[in-house]
């Protein structure tokens, strides 16, 4: 067994295509279908379904697949680790506020913190989080970093940002919809607008009542519980009824771990990550800025 097999696993599982996945490895379908097999023989076990409508998992190739993934992210971490202790800069110093979307403060910012500080142990390293409305805000009177989730349908979000702001963009992301086992959605491979406007909504993301989230714009208006505790959203979970938005990273870092991921079919439904700086920052606050939105990025 090879990583590279284990990667191609992954590539697959989460294109869904044969074809799609070769193209991000850059390698041929003819390849990856022959890695696969090959890692089909090795573990002894059916892992793919190909049909019409894309390639789906066996149960077998569930359990590979989440073992894929440790095994990958446990070398990715050693990886990082090891060049860590050969790029430690202790010339970089200061202090640097970090406010951050409660998604983001849950998901990226625990080992995002931690390989920072590793690198720059120089460096005092302070996070809130906070709502995307209090980020803009700090980030004008402090000049302090924030680091936001917000979804492009959002626009009078954008259309308000002060001349002194900057959002520079990092990443996209499809938003999934997070249930509990037991949910009548649980066994959804993807879900339209217009399913899951028929469930009680818990937003783990906007400033109160009065903020906007997405399938607002969307057509759906149903918040059952607008909150950044993140306890309080899984126990609204456990009922059975109530539905909450998910994102990859939730996935990836094993957040929420009890809940079904589950993701939505309109294009529109994504969620944009931002890093948020002011413009007139000072050279010093602009080069450790700069230094944590690298290293954000890196775990996006």
């Amino acid at each position: 067994m090879r990583i590279d097999q284990l990667a191609a696993l992954v590539e697959v599982a989460k294109s869904g295509s044969i074809n799609s996945a070769s193209k991000k490895l850059h390698v041929t379908q003819q390849s990856l279908n022959k890695s696969l097999k090959s890692l089909e023989n090795e573990m002894n076990c059916h892992l793919l379904d190909r049909t019409k409508k894309g390639i789906r998992l066996t149960s077998d190739g569930e359990k590979v697949l989440s073992a894929a993934q440790d095994v990958i992210s446990r070398l990715a971490k050693l990886e990082r680790e090891l060049k860590a202790k050969q790029s430690t800069d202790t010339t970089l110093r200061g202090n640097l506020n970090v406010n951050l979307s409660p998604m983001l403060n849950i998901s990226v910012l625990p080992v995002a913190f931690k390989d920072f500080i590793s690198h720059y142990p120089e460096v005092n390293l302070f996070t809130a989080e906070r709502y995307r409305d209090s980020i803009i805000e700090r980030c004008v009177e402090h000049q302090e970093l924030g680091m936001i989730c917000v979804s492009p349908l959002i626009t009078e979000f954008f259309e308000n940002i002060p001349d002194e702001v900057e959002l520079i963009p990092l990443k996209q992301y499809p938003i999934y919809i997070a249930v509990s086992a037991g949910h009548p959605l649980a066994d959804h491979k993807s879900l339209s607008i217009s399913t899951i406007a028929h469930y009680p909504f818990v937003v783990y993301e906007i400033g109160g009542t009065g903020g906007v989230h997405t399938f607002q714009k969307l057509g759906h208006t149903k918040v059952a519980l607008s909150t950044n505790n993140y306890k309080l959203c899984e126990e609204m979970l456990r009922n059975d009824t109530a539905i909450m938005y998910s994102f990859p990273p939730y996935l990836e870092r094993n957040v929420f771990p009890s809940l079904v991921h589950i993701p939505v079919k309109d294009k529109q439904a994504t969620f944009a990550i931002y890093a948020v700086i002011n413009k007139n920052i000072d050279k010093n606050q602009l080069a450790l800025a700069r230094k944590f939105i690298h290293v954000f990025s890196e775990y996006l």
